[in-house]
């Protein structure tokens, strides 16, 4: 049989196929050579409870640990945790950099002044990032599951506090995605949640996990170069190929910047965010 791995539970890995879930072992022979991680479909033998062979992967992500997700929806409200342009990138730069498929919430809008931040959800939407705004009685779930679409592997992201489980639990009132409990909707109950899970979803499934609320940008300063919302498709056309649009000659972000298309203080959240990043890999 075929599945996907859900969740690691105690050393073994929950297998759903078919709305059931099957608890899964590795053969003490495999185990140093098949390294299974929420998101990988298996096949595994349904009477011995083994999983036999793990599917190549779309995608692997190290930190928080999981496969093949196609689509990353970051949240980011006006208030409690205060927005953050800075943080919003980081989270888009990281997505891109894994090429999943980008889409923006911004949350308690009815709790701040969206016009306060016109300019950057107008930048996102002109470089072809979906923007959606949801307040705690409006949110625009109906425009929200349009994007998600059927049988895609989906996560949110964002800071604790921005109503990331609030949405979640709205699309689907089982999955009741509180602090320490597993979802109802894979049959189980207490649970501490501190690695993936995934959860059912229109022939797909939505990824809830803490290792979202924070995170290290795992790329070199020529990758967020490339990957920073905005950036993407002016670096190409850089005189250089290997441009981190700091002070390079024929740099088009540079050029960009000066003509007003990029505001400066984008630009200067790049420069801070660029500013850690290694030049080249550590060996």
């Amino acid at each position: 049989m075929t599945g996907t791995i859900v969740n690691l539970d105690f050393g073994k890995y929950l297998v759903y196929n078919d709305d059931r879930i099957y608890s899964c072992h590795l053969r003490k022979t495999d185990k140093l050579s098949l390294k299974p991680v929420v998101g990988d479909q298996v096949d595994f033998d349904e009477k011995n409870s083994i999983i036999t062979a793990i599917h190549p992967r779309h995608t692997f992500i190290k930190r928080p640990r999981v496969s093949n997700l196609s689509d990353l929806i970051i949240v980011s409200s006006l208030v409690e945790p205060a927005y953050s342009f800075f943080l919003l990138a980081k989270f888009i730069s990281f997505g891109r950099y894994y090429n999943l498929n980008i889409t923006n919430i911004i949350s308690k809008i009815d709790q701040g002044n969206i016009q306060d931040y016109h300019q950057d959800f107008t930048y996102l939407e002109q470089h072809g990032f979906k923007v959606l705004f949801f307040d705690k009685h409006h949110p625009d779930l109906q425009a929200l599951i349009k994007l998600m679409g059927p049988k895609k592997v989906i996560a949110f992201a964002g800071q604790t506090g921005v109503g990331k489980s609030t949405i979640i639990n709205t699309l689907n009132p089982l999955f009741s995605r509180q602090i320490g409990t597993y979802s109802e909707a894979l049959g189980r109950g207490k649970h501490q949640t501190k690695e993936v899970v995934l959860l059912p979803w229109h022939g797909g499934f939505i990824a809830d996990t803490p290792g979202f609320s924070s995170l290290e940008l795992p790329m070199l300063k020529s990758d967020l170069a490339k990957v920073f919302p905005g950036f993407e498709e002016q670096f190409s056309k850089c005189k250089f190929f290997n441009c981190t649009h700091q002070h390079e000659p024929g740099c088009q972000i540079l050029q960009a910047v000066k003509n007003g298309k990029i505001p400066l203080d984008i630009y200067q959240d790049y420069l801070k965010m660029l500013a850690p990043l290694p030049e080249q890999k550590e060996y």
